[in-house]
């Protein structure tokens, strides 16, 4: 029995393995990488001189599963696919040393690794070439994010105190200028990028509304409000004008007054403009035809012929003048002096019958007041009687 026991005692010995050393696993670390990057993982700080063969897994995140190996190289590379940082976790080393033909050790050491998130990034800023004040302008970007479990925001400052959001936005600039205009991207893990572009907003020049009169008549007020419209909300604007003499013009509201003088008959061109302080302006041409001037009668009938200034009737329009009407008996065509002599006296005596039976005609048509109204002017009958002998007929 103890002969036994003296012999097996060497081979009991050499099967047992021998206690790992300590520090035969260094995984190195901590490691940081951004999400959807690269890493290399180092164990080569490992005691492994004593090993004829080494073995080398890693296991991301500490679950007990490996990830990467085993491989007999101490350095392996991780790629942080699909991982939406931040996100940290434990980092497993495990090395296997063998000694010898059977005699293997386990060692094990852990680390920290952290996956940073990744920012978006604006890869372009679009807007519009020529941005007009009044007139709407689209800005619009494009960015790209590595992780695709991200959500964004878009936020812009347009520079004239409006704030908008979203990757489109519109924007009506009210006056001309230059303007800083900011956009930010920003992630729900707080990265964030941003973009700045100076923009130019032209001035649109004014232009003047309304619609002034063709005609005006003498002693008459003629007048024109004009209507500016301006697309920037803010533009200061003169006026000013080439009108007849006479004519005025507000030069803070472009009205213009005119009352046309009886020497001011006849056709006239008027011409308004309005400016903004810019210099840009419109201008209004057109044309006004006075009437009234010096061949109308006025409205006591002392006027010109037929007129508005002949003497109202009974139906309030200007009666036919008995003068006038009686005057083919002996005026216009009369061909009296063509006659011959013998017949002469009698034509004239058949005209005049007429010319009176017409005068009288005329005059039985009047009322009270309107024949003292014509006996206020003269004896109409002795006057028809000078005028017909003065005509030449005899």
């Amino acid at each position: 029995m103890i002969l036994l026991s003296l012999l097996l005692a060497p081979l009991v010995s050499w099967s047992a393995p021998p206690p790992a050393p300590s520090d035969l696993a260094d995984a190195g670390g901590p490691y940081t990488v951004a999400a959807e990057g690269s890493v290399r993982f180092d164990a080569s700080g490992s005691s492994i001189e004593a090993c004829s063969r080494v073995s080398y897994e890693w296991d991301v995140g500490g679950d007990d599963s490996i990830d990467l190996g085993p491989s007999s190289a101490p350095a392996s590379t991780w790629i942080a696919a699909g991982i939406d940082g931040p996100w940290s976790a434990d980092l497993v080393l495990y090395v296997s040393c063998t000694v010898g033909g059977s005699i293997s050790y386990v060692g094990k050491a852990d680390t920290e690794l952290t996956v940073e998130n990744v920012a978006p990034v604006i890869d372009a800023v679009e807007a519009e070439t020529s941005i007009r004040e009044g007139v709407e302008a689209v800005f619009s970007l494009s960015f790209s994010d590595v992780e695709a479990a991200d959500t964004h925001t878009v936020s812009w400052d347009l520079g004239d105190g409006v704030l908008r959001t979203g990757s489109s936005v519109a924007q009506t600039y009210e006056q001309d200028g230059e303007y800083t205009v900011t956009v930010v991207v920003a992630d729900d893990d707080g990265g964030r990028d941003s973009r700045v572009q100076r923009v130019v907003v032209d001035n649109v020049a004014p232009f003047i509304e309304g619609e002034p009169a063709a005609t005006a008549r003498v002693d008459e007020l003629y007048s024109f409000e004009p209507t500016v419209v301006d697309l920037g909300v803010n533009d200061l604007h003169t006026w000013s004008a080439d009108l007849p003499p006479g004519a005025s013009l507000d030069r803070a509201t472009g009205a213009i007054s005119w009352v046309p003088g009886a020497a001011d008959g006849g056709e006239h061109t008027l011409s308004l403009t309005v400016q903004d302080e810019a210099g840009a302006s419109d201008s209004l041409l057109w044309t006004v035809q006075v009437e009234g001037g010096g061949d109308g009668g006025s409205s006591d009938g002392g006027g010109g012929d037929g007129g508005e200034g002949d003497r109202p009737w009974g139906d309030g329009t200007a009666d036919p003048d008995p003068w006038d009407e009686a005057w083919p008996i002996a005026g216009e065509g009369c061909r009296c002096s063509a006659a011959p002599s013998g017949l002469l006296l009698p034509l004239v005596i058949l005209r005049y019958a007429r010319f009176v039976a017409e005068y009288l005609r005329v005059e039985g048509d009047m009322d009270y007041a309107q024949v003292r109204q014509s006996e206020s002017k003269g004896p109409r009958y002795g006057e028809g009687i000078a005028e017909f002998f003065g005509m030449g007929v005899i």
